[in-house]
C-alpha cells in the first residue's frame, strides 16, 4: 500500500509502505 495514513493519539503521520 501506498501512502497509509496512519493516526495515532500522539501525532498523525503517513507511512509510505
Amino acid at each position: 500500500m501506498l501512502g497509509v495514513a496512519s493516526c495515532s493519539k500522539r501525532n498523525t503521520y503517513y507511512a509510505p509502505i
